[in-house]
């Protein structure tokens, strides 16, 4: 009499080969391990890691010049509109650009893209920084200017300062903190001081112009913003308005992820230039890739490593 046995499929293969089988399975684990890391150290890398390309702005501070459309020519010569109708006193958001040659045209806001533009620029942008391209002056002497932009937050407890000369009525200004700093010294038109730390508060700061006139304003600084005062035409019988604008907020908090938009551009005392609505832009989207990468790539391991042989099969997991 015979009798049959079963044995499992474990009983049947030895040891080595149990093993063997496993091998495609850790070598799958292991490479989508490998492209995690991969993609965490470029997407989620601290600031100032690695490279992250320039970001420019732009404003507009010539008082006769309508409002523009903003288009930029890139690196394949193909221009693209990227901010529509900046005004007199208004500035632009930061927008990301790769580092590089570039060419910013400017039209009348609702202008045929083909027409010729009112105001060229060329502008090389290096990697790491941050620049303000501003338009000053009467059109028919348009002053034009690319200033390197300083993003860095101050010391603990202060903010920091400078000051763009745009108005070409006011001669040389100075703006000094009552019972304070002095901001600007004999500050030329169609330039800029550097940026200048000085204790956050609430300051009232004289604007003296060449020609003697003086104008007071009240100046509010946030510990931790970088700001930059900017001189324009006066309006309601003034000699010179002063407008300011908060470029960073702690860290690089006004760069923006996509298009141009505007930011705040306040008044100060009540004058009523500038202005322009707040920016839209997102800021850059590292704080987001890193979860999102972790997240996925986690979810993948579990699929793959820990699924069984059901999920290897092309099942897929329970979501």
């Amino acid at each position: 009499m015979t009798t049959s046995t079963s044995t499992t499929r474990a009983e049947q293969d030895p040891p080595d080969r149990r093993r063997s089988r496993r091998r495609p399975r850790l070598l799958v684990v292991a490479l989508v391990g490998a492209a995690l890391l991969v993609a965490v150290g470029g997407f989620g890398s601290p600031a100032g890691a690695r490279a992250e390309g320039a970001k420019i702005r732009l404003g507009h501070f010539s008082p006769d010049t309508p409002e523009m459309d903003v288009y930029v020519t890139g690196f394949d010569g193909s221009e693209s509109k990227v901010l529509e109708g900046l005004g007199y006193g208004q500035v632009s958001d930061y927008a990301p650009l790769e580092a590089g040659n570039y060419t910013f045209l400017l039209r009348p806001a609702g202008a045929d893209p083909e027409s010729d533009p009112a105001v060229t620029a060329a502008a090389e942008l290096e990697d790491g920084k941050a620049y303000t391209f501003a338009a000053m002056g009467p059109h028919a002497d348009l002053q034009k200017a690319l200033l390197t932009d300083d993003l860095a937050p101050p010391p603990a407890g202060q903010a920091k300062v400078r000051l763009i000369q745009a108005s070409s009525t006011a001669g040389d200004v100075d703006v000094t903190a009552v019972d304070g700093p002095v901001l600007a010294d004999d500050t030329a038109f169609a330039t800029a001081t550097g940026y200048a730390p000085v204790p956050a508060g609430s300051w009232k700061v004289d604007l003296t112009t060449s020609g003697g006139s003086s104008e007071e304003r009240q100046l509010a600084l946030d510990a931790g913003t970088v700001n930059t005062l900017i001189v324009l035409e006066g309006s309601s019988g003034a000699a010179a308005d002063l407008t300011r604008v908060v470029d960073a907020t702690g860290v690089d908090a006004s760069s923006s992820g996509g298009p141009l938009g505007l930011t705040d551009a306040v008044p100060l005392g009540g004058v009523a230039t500038g202005g322009g609505g707040a920016a839209d832009g997102a800021a850059g989207g590292n704080g987001l890739a890193t979860p999102v990468v972790l997240g996925a790539g986690l979810a993948l391991l579990v699929a793959l490593g820990f699924g069984g042989r059901k999920a290897l099969a092309g099942r897929s997991p329970a979501r």
